[in-house]
């Protein structure tokens, strides 16, 4: 009868080993991140594993930092029946104004040439419009633009009206950002994850609950807003500049374990 009895406890303790969650091949593990619809624990469906308790949250932040180096596009165009005179004058013209720039001390590494086109418009029995030798019909269009970076910005006027004076006909475009841009923006993320935390905090206190582990992070569509002047033909004239200031904004989203107070 003892026998018996002690088989009887044994084959009971199987059966309850092999009911507990996670026991013997196949167990399901528990995940960290967050599931759609997701309960508190313990409620889990037959056969999966429950999840903790959680609470998730969406906060941004936003700063702005004056600029420290700025960015300008300068080009030469010219035309003329003759591919060759029109090419000539070009050339001769952007010669001037990159050696022009290297006299103001920007560096090499500094100017780059971003676009070089060259095109001919057909007469077609069309007259020129007045002022705007550019488009002249039955003739070559020669264009080449040069981007140049200004790391000083109380220079960027000097270097504009320069580059004008002796030869550049065209700015297309001014804009201004910072040399150690990624500075401002981990600095927004700290922010943005302080807000989350105090926005989780403050929700969680007010059903007596208390944040434990962070159990998901992303980030969300940052962006800097660059001030930036349009494309414009400018005269060989001082150049009146103003950077303002730079925003830049990051969004995240955070998940937060829940536990009692």
């Amino acid at each position: 009868m003892g026998v018996k009895r002690y088989l009887g406890c044994a084959a009971a303790a199987v059966l309850l080993l092999a009911a507990v969650p996670g026991f013997g091949a196949g167990a399901n593990e528990i995940e960290e991140h967050s599931s759609p619809g997701a309960g508190p624990p313990g409620q889990g469906s037959p056969g999966q594993s429950s999840e903790p308790a959680r609470i998730s949250v969406g906060a941004e932040a936003e700063l702005s930092a004056a600029p420290d180096i700025a960015y300008a596009t300068v080009g030469v165009r010219t035309s003329d029946p003759s591919l060759e005179r029109a090419s000539a004058a070009n050339n001769e013209r952007m010669r001037a104004v990159t050696e022009a720039l290297h006299e103001l001390e920007i560096a090499e590494r500094d100017l780059r040439t971003t676009g070089y086109s060259v095109s001919f418009r057909e007469a077609r029995n069309q007259r020129p419009r007045q002022g705007d030798d550019d488009e002249s019909p039955g003739a070559y269009h020669v264009s080449n633009n040069l981007r140049v970076t200004v790391r000083e910005l109380d220079r960027l006027g000097a270097v504009l009206g320069t580059a004008l004076e002796v030869g550049a006909n065209q700015v297309s475009s001014v804009y201004f950002g910072l040399a150690d841009r990624e500075a401002l923006a981990a600095e927004a993320r700290r922010e943005a994850m302080r807000n989350a935390r105090q926005k989780a905090e403050e929700l969680a206190e007010v059903e007596g609950l208390r944040l434990g582990r962070v159990l998901y992070i992303a980030e969300h569509d940052r962006n800097m807003a660059r001030p930036m002047l349009r494309s414009a033909d400018v005269s060989p004239e001082a150049v009146p500049i103003s950077p303002g200031e730079l925003t830049y904004s990051v969004q995240v989203s955070v998940s937060y374990e829940l536990l009692p107070q």
